[in-house]
């Protein structure tokens, strides 16, 4: 179960005002110069829920090619990249400024599509400095939030946590679901209490979303759904059930990963309010802790 708590017992401000226990179970606990870092994939528009709150974070661009959420975006008018913030100019990258960090789906770095022509686009997985520093973050109870493709970069950080569809160590290789919404099932009783409700509606808007085959021991499965999934690039679809979609963990240094196969941009506003609140806290620049029994 998931356990938020905060200083003076405010949440998220899009959520109102909340009165919290105290936390049990392994607590992250911190201060931070900043609340929040968005890299902005193709794919995920994984700022909406900050945009639309006016919550305060810093966006850093990754798009591989284009942004799919928005032809008329413009990636010239951000001058930070997502480089700057995982390895910057003295190796050291960003990450430390931050108390969550937003991966979104399609983030250049992370997979093997080959956008611009230049080679495969997985510097970043090759990069062991990468991992290094996303562990250091961690370890010091840094939270990291990724969504569908940016599943890589999960993998590379803890690889024992979460068996994905397919070769695990092969890139994109669990890049298999179907485009088909997917109705949920809520299967941690605390999310569906904050949720209202133990089932909801999934909305899938691309094809080869990634697919979680199992987890480890240590890894929470919040949700999990019936989904279309082809077992590969030539056999027709077929129907798996209880695929996990939404999945936590902590890993053996310290902080803790979310990861969602789902895209945080195409869910109603309601549903990410309540998730990222759930996962992550408040966001008013008190000390607030997050845990997991």
């Amino acid at each position: 179960s998931s356990d938020v708590c905060s200083s003076d017992l405010r949440l998220f401000p899009l959520m109102g005002l909340v009165a919290v226990s105290g936390c049990t179970g392994n607590s992250l606990c911190g201060s931070w110069t900043d609340e929040v870092a968005v890299v902005l994939g193709d794919f995920d528009n994984i700022a909406e829920p900050f945009l639309r709150a006016d919550v305060r974070h810093s966006t850093f661009e990754g798009l591989i090619s284009t942004a799919a959420w928005d032809d008329s975006f413009d990636p010239d008018r951000l001058d930070s990249k997502v480089e700057d913030l995982f390895v910057g100019t003295d190796g050291a990258g960003q990450l430390s400024g931050f108390r969550t960090v937003f991966v979104g789906s399609g983030t250049r770095g992370l997979g093997l599509r080959e956008y611009n022509g230049l080679g495969a686009d997985d510097v970043f997985l090759r990069d062991d400095q990468v991992a290094d520093n996303l562990r250091r973050y961690l370890g010091r109870g840094g939270i990291l939030f990724a969504t569908d493709w940016s599943y890589d970069l999960v993998e590379a950080v803890a690889p024992e946590a979460i068996d994905f569809w397919g070769d695990d160590a092969v890139l994109d290789a669990a890049q298999r679901g179907m485009d088909v919404d997917i109705t949920a099932a809520v299967v941690d009783e605390e999310l569906a209490a904050a949720l209202g409700r133990s089932e909801l509606q999934i909305v899938v808007d691309y094809t080869d979303s990634v697919v979680i085959d199992g987890v480890s021991a240590e890894t929470v499965v919040h949700m999990t759904g019936r989904v279309q999934v082809r077992p590969d690039a030539t056999a027709d679809p077929v129907w798996v059930d209880d695929v996990p979609l939404l999945v936590s963990f902590e890993p053996e240094d310290g902080g803790r990963i979310v990861l969602s196969t789902f895209h945080v941009d195409e869910q109603s506003a309601a549903t990410m309010d309540v998730l990222i609140e759930y996962f992550v806290g408040s966001f008013d620049g008190t000390e607030r802790c997050v845990g997991i029994e």
